[in-house]
């Protein structure tokens, strides 16, 4: 009996968790058994998914392209600092969107050679996979990145994402700036702007998002999503919330917040108690 109730709140401290839709990989686990739950799990998403996801849109920068394509008849000096203006990490919708507005600017005679607009133009073309157009280019070496950053899994450029894995050809422009992040399931995303060339002279360090183990974690995120619906995974029996970093939870706290388990489970453990009794004599003495 004391073995089946082990069983049965592993398999409810598991299940509790795995609700989480954001996984973290602790740093140490088994990358396999991190997938494979992933997988049996498809409500879950790994943090770097998450993270991939979060880049895709940006709408207070999208509707500022949006209200700039309404002004293209604006003065030269007046549309180009505004275009240079938009902030950072373009979307993948803001990446199209330069690319139109550009090639649409660049038809002016008055900017046709404005040296901005085409390292703008040139930038986004990568992104694109576009042909390039008096660009000059450079090819992102994925094998020497993993080498350089082992602690990393895969490259976010601007919004578009790139496995480390990868054996695809990816070129891009070597003069424009990008916003760089390298990303992963069980570290810190760090994010660096500026050239290909300068990106790849940077020495940086991993930090892992956990620090622990199953029995006890404490963790190094400071996002709000992640903190109120995330999981860190240790190994396949043990998927820790994040709410549960560095406290000691007591037998009381666990049941009210399994209560919608363990109602139906405390009836299970009776009728098998009932059951175990079953054509068994009992014999009450008196004092």
């Amino acid at each position: 009996m004391k073995q089946l109730v082990l069983i049965l709140m592993n398999t409810l401290c598991a299940l509790s968790a795995a609700q989480a839709s954001i996984i973290i990989q602790s740093p140490g686990s088994d990358r396999n058994a991190f997938e494979t739950f992933l997988k049996e799990n498809p409500s879950a998403i790994s943090y770097s998914q998450y993270l991939r996801q979060h880049s895709e849109s940006n709408p207070s920068q999208e509707e500022s392209l949006y209200a700039l394509a309404e002004k293209l008849d604006s003065p030269s000096n007046e549309i180009v600092l505004r275009l240079m203006n938009i902030p950072d990490r373009l979307s993948s919708t803001s990446i199209n969107y330069i690319y139109d507005l550009t090639n649409k600017l660049l038809e002016r005679k008055d900017l046709s050679k404005n040296q901005d607009l085409i390292r703008l133009n040139c930038k986004v073309r990568g992104l694109l996979s576009v042909p390039f157009d008096n660009c000059g280019t450079t090819s992102l070496d994925f094998t020497a990145m993993k080498k350089q950053w082992p602690f990393a899994q895969g490259l976010l450029l601007e919004s578009v994402a790139y496995s480390f894995t990868t054996s695809a050809l990816v070129q891009i422009s070597k003069d424009a700036v990008y916003s760089f992040t390298l990303y992963s399931d069980s570290h810190k995303a760090i994010e660096f702007k500026g050239t290909y060339s300068q990106f790849m002279q940077q020495h940086f360090v991993g930090e892992p998002l956990v620090d622990g183990s199953c029995s006890g974690f404490s963790s190094n995120i400071d996002d709000f999503t992640v903190q109120s619906s995330g999981a860190i995974f240790f190994k396949r029996d043990c998927i820790k919330a994040f709410q549960d970093a560095g406290k000691s939870r007591s037998l009381a706290e666990w049941a009210q917040d399994n209560k919608a388990w363990l109602i139906p489970v405390g009836i299970l453990l009776v009728g098998g108690a009932a059951y175990g009794l079953k054509d068994k004599k009992i014999v009450i003495d008196k004092p």
